[in-house]
């Protein structure tokens, strides 16, 4: 049995009961419940230092703290979702004006969300990313797949070559970047239809 320095209670003499201390080679006092609640406290009393200490671990362990983040969104995946609504429900208003807003600053989100959800409702598989995105516009050179012209300001729209409402799929390799005017002119047109380019 060993004896905690800080509470005095006895516990058995093992790693369950006590930290390990690697350096010493030995379990180290107080006990692991003592030493739990001194550094609660110091995180609650000290929050700055405890943020820049965390800042500090994460810069040195970029792939355990990657690794960290992707475990506990899954494991707390659900609580998150029953809090997001809890806090939605309680004022839609705000979230609603700071969805607005960032789709507003983000245009090319709100696009491949539209593009998802309207491929979800039809039953029609394929997906794409922003990045993929990117990369298209580099293919193409900045210009419209239909009328060969350079983007004004960078505007352009992720058009389907073959409509999801005639069959196309969301997949990227059904994917084009065309203006503004080239894709709502074409609407759901096959490209033979709207101006006889090919696949």
């Amino acid at each position: 049995m060993k004896r905690c320095t800080k509470c005095g209670v006895e516990y058995p003499e093992t790693a369950t009961y006590f930290v390990y201390d690697k350096r010493r080679s030995s379990l180290q006092q107080p006990c692991r419940r003592c030493c739990n609640e001194s550094s609660r406290n110091w995180r609650i009393n000290n929050p700055e230092a405890e943020k820049a200490s965390k800042r500090k671990w994460v810069a040195e362990h970029p792939e355990y703290a990657r690794d960290w983040a992707r475990k506990n969104r899954v494991r707390t995946k659900e609580r998150r979702t029953e809090l997001s609504r809890k806090r939605y429900a309680e004022n839609p208003e705000k979230y609603r004006a700071r969805s607005k807003k960032w789709l507003a600053e983000h245009p090319e989100y709100g696009v491949l969300a539209s593009n998802i959800r309207r491929a979800r409702v039809r039953g029609v598989g394929g997906s794409y990313t922003r990045e993929q995105i990117l990369n298209l516009n580099e293919l193409q050179k900045g210009k419209c797949w239909w009328c060969g012209k350079k983007f004004k300001n960078g505007k352009h729209h992720a058009d389907h070559r073959i409509a999801l409402s005639r069959g196309g799929s969301n997949d990227i390799s059904n994917i084009v970047l065309a203006c503004p005017k080239c894709n709502l002119r074409k609407h759901d047109k096959l490209p033979h239809e709207f101006n006889g380019r090919l696949l």
